[in-house]
């Protein structure tokens, strides 16, 4: 959660007289906000596109992120593309195939990682679903994951 939001759920909380009912509705309240500045931004539009909805996800009751979920999640990392943006190698081609490396290409449809999805392939995940498809099951998460 964006520190303005705690701040403001905090105060909110601090300032009511039934703290069990203003904890509930500041979070509520504070959700809302979020998926307005969400929606409205211009930054992480890859991650937006993955996270539609920042309720479920923030609200989740399993799965936790680790250095390779949240290396998908924002695009960067080990990806030619965003590695050769950031001057680190001088190609943005898939050491595999040749094809441009991206987060895309590397979790969707690069042959070398074929084996890894054969797990996932009955949900048929792609990049409009995939957080969807997590977030309805824990076996789900642990697949996809």
């Amino acid at each position: 959660t964006p520190i303005n939001f705690l701040v403001q759920e905090r105060d909110y909380i601090y300032r009511a007289e039934n703290k069990k009912a203003a904890k509930q509705d500041a979070r509520r309240r504070t959700i809302v906000r979020w998926q307005e500045e969400w929606m409205n931004s211009d930054k992480a539009a890859w991650t937006r596109k993955l996270i539609k909805e920042i309720g479920p996800w923030v609200d989740r009751k399993y799965g936790s992120t680790d250095y390779y979920l949240t290396q998908f999640l924002i695009g960067h990392g080990r990806f030619a593309v965003y590695a050769k943006r950031m001057g680190k190698v001088d190609r943005d081609t898939c050491f595999y195939c040749g094809a441009e490396d991206t987060v895309d290409h590397t979790v969707f449809n690069c042959q070398q990682w074929v084996e890894k999805r054969i797990g996932v392939a009955n949900l048929q995940v792609n990049t409009d679903n995939i957080i969807e498809k997590m977030l309805l099951s824990k076996t789900n998460w642990d697949k996809i994951k």
